[in-house]
């Protein structure tokens, strides 16, 4: 009665075993499912500013053909007005345009260098995050994976307990 007792007993410790291992494998299997989503929210991120950055770009190189467009234009309207020596006044007059052009593009393309360098910045900062996530979940997958062999390894060493329990119990109905 009292062996039959330690088998019940046995047997039920190795129920509650196994469901702390279900347990803690549904835990560590929801941190690595939200390990997932902040990775993947890392990488929507990520593709956002590196389409927001190719847009910029794609601005800053149209904005710098139109401004050499016009500053070809105002140097083909400096060299027209050279030919004639009446129009000096006028020459003058347009070479300060040019000047005001060129300073103009000159701060049109350091206000664009300083959005793009801002972009680069952001996307410097959201692949650093991405790699923190994914580092974590390497360490949270080592974890799980380390916890359930542990588990495992109560589980096998109880399922032996219970055989050897039940190999004594026939052996005392035998006798």
């Amino acid at each position: 009665s009292a062996r039959v007792r330690e088998e019940r007993d046995e047997q039920r410790r190795l129920r509650l075993a196994s469901e702390v291992e279900a347990a803690a494998a549904d835990q560590l299997r929801g941190e690595l499912d939200e390990q997932r989503r902040s990775r993947e929210g890392l990488v929507s991120e990520l593709r956002v500013a590196t389409e927001q950055d190719t847009l910029l770009r794609a601005k800053h190189t149209e904005r710098t053909q139109q401004l050499q467009a016009e500053v070809e234009a105002a140097q083909d309207e400096v060299r027209d007005s050279a030919a004639a020596s009446a129009r000096v006044r006028e020459e003058r007059d347009e070479q300060r345009r040019l000047r005001l052009a060129s300073e103009v593009e000159a701060a049109a393309a350091d206000q664009l260098r300083g959005e793009l360098d801002e972009q680069r910045r952001s996307r410097e900062g959201l692949v650093s995050e991405l790699r923190v996530a994914t580092e974590q979940d390497t360490l949270l997958r080592a974890k799980h994976t380390e916890r359930t062999q542990q588990l495992q390894a109560e589980v096998e060493a109880a399922q032996d307990e219970v055989r050897d329990s039940a190999a004594a119990s026939a052996r005392v109905r035998e006798e």
